[in-house]
């Protein structure tokens, strides 16, 4: 069995290199964040911010970053993109980049990113 060091951490700018090799230099670095425990909007908001957020992403060629966890702002992020690609003819590639802890992830999600 290996063993993670739950401390070690890497450094941002070869995070951020590795992202930009694999997806191009953005224009515009949208950080959404928050409500994960206590969120709700009705569904007209919801669906107006899932679709809001898109538009910005995609005319501004930006990238989003979530925590990537299935819950309050960072799902209705990604049910947005999800929507978006379903939806449209011809979708533009929209990068969305889930930044969370080790101790976040559920176990199968662990084992899976160990592989």
């Amino acid at each position: 069995m290996e063993h993670y060091q739950t401390n070690q951490r890497t450094k941002v700018p070869d995070i951020y290199n590795l992202i930009v090799e694999d997806c191009g230099k953005p224009s515009l670095i949208m950080s959404v964040y928050g409500g994960a425990k206590y969120f709700e909007l009705n569904e007209n908001l919801e669906k107006k911010f899932m679709k809001g957020i898109v538009q910005v992403a995609t005319i501004a060629d930006a990238w989003i970053l979530t925590t990537g966890l299935n819950s309050g702002v960072s799902k209705l992020v990604g049910d947005g993109i999800s929507s978006y690609r379903l939806l449209s003819k011809h979708p533009k590639e929209v990068v969305a980049i889930g930044l969370t802890q080790w101790g976040s992830l559920t176990d199968a999600t662990r084992k899976l990113l160990k592989q």
